[in-house]
């Protein structure tokens, strides 16, 4: 069952446009936005795109701990490392980005949030279940 379950979770996450992405702000509080889900490796490894000026940047360059979620009942909880590598930028760049980083991939602004999974709550098949990452055993 385990390994179904991830492959599910797996599929729910990659066929997601959108995800929400929470930060830890300068004042403790969580600041949470909608963000464009551009890529899943895994359950494990998120990537997001994003401006290096933004205050999210600011946030995990401060403190990495971080909350992702999306509507199919996924909760995951990790930290982010702003990523600024040209060739991972490259092989994450949308077309659609342009309108955000007119000088293209190598816009000094685009930089990627890689978000690296802890452990995942989710609701799946009627069943609230906890999964360690990278994935393990399942706890119920």
């Amino acid at each position: 069952m385990k390994s179904e379950v991830i492959s599910k979770l797996i599929k729910l996450i990659s066929e997601s446009e959108t995800a929400v992405l929470s930060s830890i702000d300068e004042n403790g509080y969580p600041r949470t936005i909608v963000m464009s889900n551009i890529s899943a490796e895994s359950l494990d490894t998120i990537y997001f795109a994003t401006g290096t000026h933004s205050k999210k940047v600011k946030h995990y360059l401060e403190n990495p701990k971080a909350g992702v979620s999306y509507n199919d009942g996924i909760s995951l909880i990790g930290e982010v490392e702003v990523i600024e590598d040209n060739k991972l930028k490259g092989e994450l760049w949308q077309e659609s980005f342009i309108e955000h980083f007119p000088k293209g991939e190598t816009d000094p602004d685009y930089c990627v949030l890689k978000f690296t999974s802890k452990s995942a709550l989710v609701y799946i098949d009627n069943i609230y279940t906890t999964i360690p990452l990278p994935a393990q055993e399942i706890q119920r």
